[in-house]
């Protein structure tokens, strides 16, 4: 019965005391149950109610626990087998402190069963530290977290910055030149010739004493100081007796042929502003297959001369059909400067040379989107520019060899002086960097302008804004495709092409002396 009622009664200190035990181990059985009682009544308020299983949690024999009340050992042994203590589980101890005590025997103070404490204890440390190290990992990560964030936020914002500058830079040298590309390397190439022509002259005029003001004055007269030339025999006289000094005042357009000299990759846009926006008729290149009649024909609502001045075959053919002297074209155009003067024009059909020039770099690399763009050989169209310039598909001097109609061999200092004395003496310079100005003279000039041309000037001024945003949109796409030129590239182009450098910078001079003196002489230029 006893053994029955065991079974069936829940665990706990009440069930403890129930129980039927001899007269003589009534006061252990006091004694325990006090002990267990005070011991779990700060962590086991429900021990009662867990019953037997939450006490098969630890089953601990307490035996040895050392208590000598009477009673015989084995009756003891008997009370100890079937008392089982119920341990603290580790979510009870979260209102446990370190004083927490389990129950003490009657004569001693020491913890019943002190490593079970420790253990306990033991596990909720870990326990905390765990969760206190995860807290701080999980700070840690989140705050590593947002940091990287944070940067690639930043870096995004400085990269995008970066790029709008760089972006908003190449458009403002756009807007300005109508290229992206902008060097400024004049100071290596100003004067060479034109100032020690200045310095020799200056001194076979020392006998005459001249004023600051007046000394400064010729100074600027870039345009009247003659280049010495080795012997003037080498002027060639085509281009001395059939082409008029510009600083004639007046341009005879009954007698005398505007002659544009196209130089390849600049000229372009300067032909497109003729045709387009002044509505002239142009003898240049645009011919039609197998028909060699002298007519003038329509390409695009633009007016052109059945002829190809591109080739000396094609010269000479407009020859033959009177192109000059039937007044075909309001202007010609060419690139063979000595030929097509040699052979369309005379004393009696005179010509009035201008052309426009550009950076012998900012040409190249044109040239090079131009060639490698348009090309159906496989191997040209993957070069590099850096393998383009070393190769012979890239002009070399071409302005200085056309000038002095020296294509092959190679180019000495006489040869620079002299081209730059056909430049100074028999034409009207405009510069690619300058389209809008280089217009106004050459509108000025030839009278040009849409009053003298009996057209709209909101359609003339309309028509050059056009022409003006198609060479930037052009000047976007070279820029698009060959991006920043390497310092390597470019020196090696100013190498290959240091004639031409020296003579672009002269002829930036001659440009803006030109200028002056037009404004001196020809009122309203």
């Amino acid at each position: 019965m006893n053994n029955d009622k065991r079974k069936s009664t829940g665990g706990g200190s009440s069930s403890l005391s129930n129980r039927s035990l001899r007269s003589d181990e009534s006061g252990l059985s006091n004694s325990l149950s006090s002990g267990l009682s005070s011991g779990f009544s700060s962590g086991t308020s429900s021990g009662t109610s867990r019953g037997s299983d939450s006490l098969s949690n630890r089953n601990l024999t307490i035996g040895e626990s050392g208590h000598n009340s009477g009673g015989t050992a084995e009756s003891k042994k008997s009370v100890f087998e079937n008392c089982e203590i119920d341990v603290i589980d580790d979510e009870d101890l979260a209102d446990v402190d370190d004083d927490i005590s389990l129950g003490k025997s009657v004569e001693s103070e020491e913890y019943i069963d002190n490593p079970i404490v420790e253990d306990v204890m033991r596990s909720a440390d870990e326990r905390l530290t765990e969760k206190t190290t995860f807290s701080i990992k999980k700070v840690a990560v989140y705050v590593v977290g947002v940091a990287i964030i944070l940067s690639v936020i930043i870096g995004a914002s400085l990269h995008a910055g970066k790029n709008y500058d760089e972006n908003e830079r190449i458009e403002n040298i756009i807007e300005d030149r109508t290229s992206a590309f902008e060097f400024d390397d004049r100071d290596e190439y100003v004067g060479s010739i034109a100032d020690k022509t200045a310095d020799e002259t200056a001194d076979e005029t020392a006998e005459t004493e001249m004023t600051d003001a007046e000394s400064s004055k010729n100074e600027k007269r870039l345009w009247d100081n003659e280049i010495p030339l080795e012997n003037e025999s080498l002027f060639p006289l085509p281009i001395k007796n059939y082409l008029v000094d510009p600083r004639f005042k007046t341009f005879d357009a009954n007698n005398e042929t505007p002659f544009f000299w196209q130089v390849p990759f600049v000229g372009g846009i300067f032909q497109s502003y003729m045709t387009a926006c002044s509505k002239m008729v142009l003898a240049s290149n645009h011919k039609v297959t197998d028909d060699d009649t002298m007519k003038i024909h329509m390409v695009k609502d633009h007016s052109y001369v059945n002829a190809d001045l591109s080739t000396p075959e094609g010269i000479e053919n407009a020859a033959d059909q009177g192109l000059i002297e039937k007044d075909f074209a309001d202007v010609i155009v060419s690139n063979h400067l000595h030929f097509t003067t040699n052979t369309l024009l005379d004393a009696k059909h005179k010509g009035r040379l201008f052309t426009a020039l550009r950076h012998p770099v900012d040409r190249a690399i044109t040239e090079y989107h131009y060639i490698v763009s348009t090309t159906n050989d496989a191997y040209v169209k993957n070069l590099s520019l850096k393998d383009f310039v070393s190769s012979k598909s890239m002009d070399k001097n071409w302005v200085t060899r056309f000038l002095v109609n020296k294509r092959q061999g190679p180019l000495i200092q006489e040869d620079l002086q002299l081209a730059k004395e056909i430049l100074r003496r028999r034409c009207l310079v405009g510069l690619h960097e300058q389209i809008e100005l280089s217009i106004i003279i050459f509108e000025q000039y030839f009278g040009w302008s849409a009053k003298e041309l009996r057209i709209s000037e909101r359609f003339h001024d309309s028509c050059k804004r056009e022409i003006m945003l198609l060479e930037e949109s052009r000047a976007r796409d070279v820029y698009a495709h060959v991006g920043d030129i390497d310092n390597a590239v470019y020196k090696k182009i100013v190498e290959l092409n240091m004639f031409d450098m020296e003579l672009y910078w002269y002829a930036y001079d001659l440009f803006e002396d030109q200028q002056l003196w037009f404004k001196s002489n020809a009122p309203g230029i």
